[in-house]
């Protein structure tokens, strides 16, 4: 239902068309109307789903980028700006032989 600018909205009437409108669909018996009936029932659910996971992958990456982006204010990993101090570091001692330096490089 579409509303104008400066006209109220009327519950009783949207009601009775929504009543309407569910009627029609559980009317249909055949797989079409069986299927639209259960999307009908199931649309609030895949959107609670969706903005769940939107929200969750924002969360994870604020999460993820926490640690380098504070790390920055003493400088960035050699091999992966990415990477905060307490990583760098750890891969610097586990693999001090290898060519592959990890160290922090300090802003002067």
């Amino acid at each position: 239902m579409w509303y104008d600018q400066f006209t109220s909205t009327d519950w009783v009437r949207d009601s009775i068309a929504d009543a309407y409108r569910v009627k029609a669909l559980r009317a249909r018996k055949d797989i079409r109307g069986r299927i639209k009936a259960l999307f009908d029932g199931s649309q609030g659910w895949i959107l609670s789903a969706l903005v769940g996971f939107i929200t969750a992958t924002i969360a994870y990456a604020v999460d993820v980028s926490e640690a380098p982006v504070f790390d920055w204010k003493d400088g960035y990993c050699a091999k992966g700006f990415f990477l905060s101090e307490k990583v760098c570091l750890m891969r610097t001692h586990a693999w001090p032989d290898t060519n592959l330096t990890i160290a922090m490089l300090r802003r002067r």
